[in-house]
C-alpha cells in the first residue's frame, strides 16, 4: 500500500491515520481518541460542512438523539489544543446553527 494514503496533511499539520498520531510541525499533539477521530473526519473532507449529528454518528458510532454537547466539547478542545495560525493552511470553523467544517 502507498504509505501516503496513511497520512492526511494540511499545511504543517499531519495526521497519521493508522498510528493515530498528530503532529504540528515537529511537535506531537496529545489528543483524545474522539478528538483524533473528529479532526481526521473534518480535515479529510476539507470545506465540507458536517452537522453536529453527522459528527456524533460518525465518531461515536451511535444515534445522536439530539445530544450534541460532547461534539461541541471536542471541537472546543481541538480549537484550543491546535494553534491554527501555525497550521497556516486552514482552521476549524463553526457554521452557525448547523455544525462545523475545516475551512481552507
Amino acid at each position: 500500500s502507498n504509505y501516503n494514503n496513511e497520512i492526511v496533511a494540511t499545511g504543517n499539520l499531519k495526521i497519521y491515520k493508522h498510528n493515530r498520531l498528530v503532529f504540528l510541525g515537529e511537535k506531537q499533539l496529545s489528543l483524545t481518541p474522539k478528538e483524533f477521530d473528529t479532526l481526521l473526519l473534518l480535515v479529510s473532507k476539507k470545506n465540507t460542512i458536517f452537522s453536529k449529528k453527522d459528527i456524533y454518528e460518525k465518531v461515536w458510532h451511535e444515534d445522536a438523539n439530539g445530544y450534541y454537547h460532547q461534539v461541541e466539547n471536542v471541537i472546543s478542545q481541538l480549537r484550543k489544543k491546535i494553534d491554527w495560525k501555525q497550521v497556516a493552511s486552514g482552521e476549524l470553523v463553526v457554521v452557525k446553527g448547523f455544525g462545523y467544517k475545516y475551512s481552507i
